[in-house]
């Protein structure tokens, strides 16, 4: 009778270890309010798969935007509808019977970028629902659990810092405009006024704004960053301008500009 339970208990083990061995996860959400954040979906798998659908149910204050393939399905196509209110239904396939990459075993298949209402409640507990998840392969369909994904509502950030410049007399200088943030931009404006004896020379945009141009208006001295495709800033933190500027030959090497 003891061999008998022995048995039965390790029967059970193995049914639980064969039904865990194919699972989803995703990470806990930040999102800001009126900003963007990704939902990263991953897949955990013991099976090799060639497809997958999903549905994904997003809570009132929050809007779906856009997905971005993970790296394990480069030869993979990725087709959306939705499917009434606030579910989106997922589709992924491969035209070349490609599996799934198995370089990253348990890396991210989907990132899905959704976008938090301004009025959202940083009080607010809100929930996404992955559910109806099916993952096809050459014997057939595998149904895998569906899981929740929580958001923590966070209040928006936007802080811009101005670099000190030390400049020689004569000579040129840089000032640097730093950007921290937490939601998106897509341009940035603002009027310079640079005392007496400092002249402007030009500017340039960093890295963060790889597809902006900038233009400088001499009458009024405004400086426009802005981008004819509706681009985001890249990163959350660092250099987004810089401005060089010339000091007179005839200013006093000790003066402190304001």
């Amino acid at each position: 009778m003891k061999k008998k339970m022995i048995l039965l208990l390790m029967l059970l083990a193995c049914m639980v270890n064969a039904q865990a061995d194919n699972s989803i996860s995703a990470n806990t959400v930040d999102i800001p309010q009126g900003g963007a954040a990704t939902i990263d979906i991953k897949l955990d798998n013991d099976k090799q798969f060639k497809g997958f659908q999903l549905d994904l149910t997003l809570p009132e204050g929050i809007s779906y935007v856009s997905y971005t393939k993970g790296s394990r399905l480069a030869d993979h196509t990725v087709s959306t509808s939705i499917q009434g209110g606030k579910r989106h239904f997922l589709v992924a396939s491969t035209a070349t019977n490609s599996p799934i990459s198995d370089d990253d075993k348990d890396g991210t298949i989907l990132s899905i970028t959704v976008k938090a209402d301004a009025s959202l409640s940083t009080s607010a507990t809100p929930q996404a629902i992955i559910s109806d998840v099916i993952f096809a392969d050459s014997d057939g369909d595998t149904n895998v659990d569906g899981i929740t994904v929580d958001f923590n509502v966070i209040q928006p950030v936007y802080n811009v810092t101005v670099s000190d410049i030390n400049v020689e007399k004569g000579g040129t200088g840089t000032i640097e405009v730093a950007l921290e943030n937490n939601i998106d931009f897509m341009y940035i404006r603002f009027d310079l006024t640079l005392p007496d004896g400092v002249s402007y020379v030009s500017s340039q945009v960093s890295d963060r704004l790889a597809d902006h141009s900038i233009s400088y208006n001499e009458d009024n001295h405004r400086i426009l960053a802005s981008t004819l495709n509706n681009t985001a800033f890249t990163g959350t933190s660092g250099t987004v301008l810089t401005i060089t500027v010339q000091a007179d030959a005839s200013l006093d090497v000790n003066a402190e500009l304001d």
